[in-house]
């Protein structure tokens, strides 16, 4: 057991972090204490030292580019991140059109909003350029929200709909 330099209570060895430089091997503060001084520590340092940090940085990117982006390959595909991701937000958005769809809504709108999707997908076969099937009104907006209804679709390029977000 070791009495801890900032809170002073007794606590064992694994709560205080090995430095190499102290007699004992373990520093004077234990994690919990030690952890948001060091935090505050190294931002201000940072921010002192803003431009040699920045230098620093971009030559350790230089000198590591390969394994960097190597390793942001595999977080992103080998451990599946991004389809996990975009997994859930597809089930997100799915739930939200299916509470846009109104109960009123006959199987001849169904039908057209059956072809308006169908038409997204000839549109990008036939120019090549990603179209997308945008709400005019959007479902889930700031001010206002729309319905999952025929003449509330409209069939535009990916990244018009990108750029347009969320709004009216």
């Amino acid at each position: 057991m070791k009495e801890c330099k900032t809170c002073g209570k007794l606590k064992a060895y694994t709560e205080f972090s090995k430095a190499s430089t102290c007699k004992d091997g373990y520093r004077g503060s234990c994690k919990p204490c030690r952890n948001p001084a060091l935090k505050e520590y190294n931002s201000k340092y940072r921010e002192k030292n803003k431009e040699s940090w920045n230098a620093m940085r971009r030559k350790y990117y230089v000198k590591n580019r390969e394994k960097i982006l190597s390793d942001r390959y595999r977080y992103y595909h080998e451990y599946g991140w991004l389809k996990e991701y975009q997994a859930k937000v597809n089930k997100h958005y799915k739930r939200r059109l299916k509470n846009a769809i109104p109960l009123w809504l006959t199987d001849d709108h169904r039908f057209m909003i059956e072809e308006t999707y169908e038409l997204r997908d000839l549109r990008t076969k036939m120019t090549g350029i990603p179209h997308e099937v945008d709400h005019i009104v959007p479902i889930r907006g700031k001010n206002v929200s729309g319905l999952h209804v025929p003449w509330n679709l409209q069939v535009i390029p990916a990244s018009e709909n990108r750029s347009k977000g969320n709004k009216h």
